[in-house]
C-alpha cells in the first residue's frame, strides 16, 4: 500500500484500476478526468461551495491562491450524536 501511494499519479491510477482489491473507494473510468486533470485546490473550493455556500468558498479560494493549505472534511454524524 505504501509503495502504491508513492507512485506517479498516473501510474497510481492505473494500478488502482487494475487492482482486485483496493483499500479506498473503487475507482471507475468515468472518474479519471476529475482525478487526473482537476487540481486539488479547485476541488476543495468546490466542496466548500457546495457544503458551506459562496462566502466561505471565496475565502477558501483566496487563501488557496496565497498558498495556504486547504483541507475539507466531511461531517461525521455518528460523532456528533454521541456528544
Amino acid at each position: 500500500m505504501f509503495l502504491k501511494n508513492k507512485l506517479h499519479p498516473t501510474l497510481g491510477v492505473i494500478v488502482n484500476l487494475t487492482a482486485e482489491k483496493s483499500d479506498y473507494r473503487k475507482i471507475y473510468p468515468k472518474d479519471l478526468p476529475e482525478q487526473l486533470l482537476i487540481p486539488l485546490a479547485y476541488k476543495d473550493v468546490y466542496d466548500v461551495l457546495i457544503e458551506e455556500g459562496v462566502t466561505p468558498a471565496i475565502a477558501v479560494g483566496m487563501l488557496s491562491v496565497l498558498g495556504v493549505g486547504i483541507q475539507e472534511y466531511e461531517k461525521n454524524e455518528k460523532i456528533r450524536t454521541k456528544l
